[in-house]
């Protein structure tokens, strides 16, 4: 039988990382402003993250001795693999804010940008195996007999340090993500150029990871207190420990869900799904829709897409109409030409640093 904690973890994960993640995906797929291909895999790697915390929920409890060396086995070298590898995931997502944003020269040519794109895609699946094969080295029952690292007759405990490795690489990696974080915020700080909407739109999704990045790391000490506690490794009361282990389950189950509101609170996703949100709250298109209504700005700066053909048809016909004004004014601009800003750019200089979160 299932515990309540059980219950509620497996709740939490089956809302977060078994329908949200997968419906958000769905979404961006079928969205005119599609999502980076960096973020559609950082929403993968969150799946996987999911299902690799729930094998022991899905299977019949109790289970025997031999049943659960095997079972656990594969569970723990799953989550410390999906940990490692979500971990650089959220990496890897800030680091392509950070060069969308503050380093757009990495992205003037198309084909250097792709292979950016995919390495920063790749990478996490990569580290996921590492870990994962790391811990099956280590813990692997060979003999049968009870070791330091095995796991023991009891169902799914472990004596040794197996999970010492991925974890605090995910927090060392976690710390290079907060100076990340700091980085944009005070290079953001510095450059006094570039429309202010634009630049809170940025500001928005980089709010959100920072929050999840301290989110994450007050997790990951929880968890290695526990798990030290756990082994005999540090003095932590009996009762203590048990409630610690289970706040430590319920924030653990509750990352991916988090995700899906980091992601899924954006209007452009809430309007895909019939939500309408006051305009104050969107980001997309407002430089440009300011300069139209204003009648003082000759530019249009907007967001930028990968594709032109996902552009929509009414920021078509909001540039068409902002160009012919000029015209009309006797004002002659090249509309092919940016700013020299890191955001502030034309419609249709549209395709050279796209991002979109």
């Amino acid at each position: 039988m299932y515990s309540e904690a059980n219950i509620a973890i497996l709740c939490l994960q089956l809302i977060g990382g078994h329908i949200g993640i997968p419906l958000l995906i769905f979404t961006f797929i079928f969205m005119r402003r599609r999502r980076s291909l960096v973020v559609v895999h950082f929403c993968i790697s969150w799946i996987i993250f999911s299902i690799s915390n729930t094998l022991l929920l899905y299977g019949p409890t109790p289970l025997d001795a031999l049943t659960s060396q095997g079972i656990c086995l594969l569970a723990i070298a799953a989550a410390d693999g999906s940990t490692a590898m979500t971990t650089l995931s959220t990496f890897n997502l800030l680091l392509h804010l950070y060069l969308c944003l503050i380093r757009p020269a990495w992205f003037s040519q198309p084909q250097t940008k792709h292979r950016i794109k995919y390495f920063l895609s790749c990478t996490p699946y990569v580290l996921f195996f590492i870990f994962f094969f790391q811990t099956y080295a280590w813990s692997a029952p060979t003999s049968g007999v009870e070791g330091p690292n095995t796991f023991s007759l009891h169902f799914c405990t472990d004596t040794g340090l197996i999970w010492a490795p991925g974890y605090f690489f995910a927090v060392a990696l976690m710390g290079l993500g907060a100076l990340l974080d700091i980085l944009i915020v005070v290079t953001l700080i510095q450059k006094r150029s570039g429309p202010i909407t634009e630049k809170k739109h940025f500001t928005d999704i980089l709010i959100r990871m920072s929050l999840f990045t301290v989110y994450r790391t007050i997790y990951m000490v929880l968890y290695i207190v526990v798990t030290l506690g756990n082994g005999g490794h540090i003095k932590v009361g009996k009762t203590e420990l048990s409630n610690l282990s289970q706040v430590v389950g319920y924030v653990k189950a509750a990352n991916p869900l988090l995700v899906v509101l980091i992601l899924g609170t954006k209007s452009d996703v809430l309007e895909f799904w019939g939500i309408k949100t006051p305009s104050r709250f969107r980001t997309h298109y407002t430089p440009c829709q300011e300069a139209l209504n204003s009648g003082k700005a000759t530019r249009c700066t907007c967001e930028k897409f990968d594709d032109p053909d996902e552009l929509d048809d009414a920021v078509h016909d909001m540039a068409e109409m902002i160009k012919r004004r000029d015209v009309e004014s006797g004002r002659d601009f090249d509309w092919g030409k940016s700013e020299g800003t890191s955001t502030d750019v034309t419609l249709r200089g549209h395709s050279i640093n796209n991002v979109e979160y």
